[in-house]
């Protein structure tokens, strides 16, 4: 039946668009909670394809094998361990997701805008550099500027699936325009300052909490206030123009970021927020792409 090749499609793509979303919010997680080395070996964890739940299951000498991964003063965490594990399982997923979406274009091509199957192609490919990058991050001892750049291509694969899925919608979103220029280039230019701000908190900056960072925290606070005004304002606006989906995925996620924002201002760092807070900066440029994407590109 015609089309019905092309909805399958959008159904891979929304599959794998909310399993990176969830895929962020795990490996901040593992970030906000330490759990980076719970395994430290890549792709098995501590020599097994199964984790480990006791440290008897561990080989005698895992503190000597594993001392340059810090376990020579590091207790065995099986929590973080499974945490870590998770975010592992979660990528593998992803990986079958975005490869079945590719065989989902090339089998629906003929309903499809040009170069469907190419971008999905690409997915493929950032989605191999992104699980290499995953092994670099073990491999280099959770570098800050590495875990950084995990970060970037992870929000690239976000950008270029909501382009993908954008290209094969019909429904009515709005034009580009200056409001939209503007409330992107806050939101990139803060998303960046944030990825700043964490990596120097990795690097031990914040050791006396978010003020000793230094610049970079202060601009990324004081940005806040621009984001919050210039993405308000085109939600609202897309609101009241009768575009309710994708108002509400620019107005939650920034609610979701500011509050998360002012807790972290008054109290530091709150290891459950910053999954929250992360997640909800993804799917706010994630929409912004999708609204960039033209009206029925092809």
């Amino acid at each position: 039946m015609p089309g019905r090749r092309k909805q399958r499609f959008r159904v891979t793509v929304i599959a794998s668009l909310i399993l990176v979303y969830f895929l962020i919010w795990v490996g901040s997680f593992v970030r906000s909670t330490g759990a980076g080395m719970g395994c430290p070996d890549w792709p098995k964890c501590f020599g097994q394809w199964i984790p480990p739940t006791h440290a008897s299951q561990l080989p005698e000498n895992y503190r000597a094998i594993y001392s340059d991964r810090g376990y020579d003063q590091l207790e065995f965490n099986p929590v973080k361990t499974w945490t870590e594990y998770l975010n592992r399982l979660t990528g593998s997923i992803i990986g079958l997701s975005v490869i079945l979406t590719f065989a989902a274009a090339v089998y629906a091509r003929k309903e499809l805008p040009k170069f469907s199957p190419s971008l999905c192609a690409l997915a493929v490919g950032m989605i191999g550099f992104q699980g290499w990058l995953g092994a670099t991050v073990v491999a280099t001892v959770l570098t800050p500027w590495v875990i950084t750049l995990h970060m970037g291509v992870a929000i690239l694969i976000i950008v270029l699936l909501n382009i993908i899925l954008a290209r094969t919608s019909v429904a009515r979103r709005p034009k580009p325009d200056l409001a939209l220029r503007i409330a992107t280039l806050a939101v990139t230019v803060q998303f960046i300052l944030g990825s700043q701000v964490r990596q120097l908190v990795d690097q031990g900056a914040a050791a006396t909490g978010l003020l000793a960072v230094g610049k970079v925290y202060l601009i990324h606070r004081s940005m806040s206030w621009v984001v919050l005004a210039s993405a308000g304002f085109l939600g609202i606006r897309w609101y009241r123009a009768g575009l309710m989906g994708i108002s509400l995925l620019i107005l939650t996620p920034l609610a979701f970021q500011i509050t998360s924002g002012i807790v972290f201002s008054q109290w530091g760092l709150v290891a459950a927020l910053q999954p929250i807070h992360l997640t909800a900066a993804a799917i706010t440029i994630g929409t912004l792409a999708y609204a960039w994407t033209p009206q029925g590109s092809d």
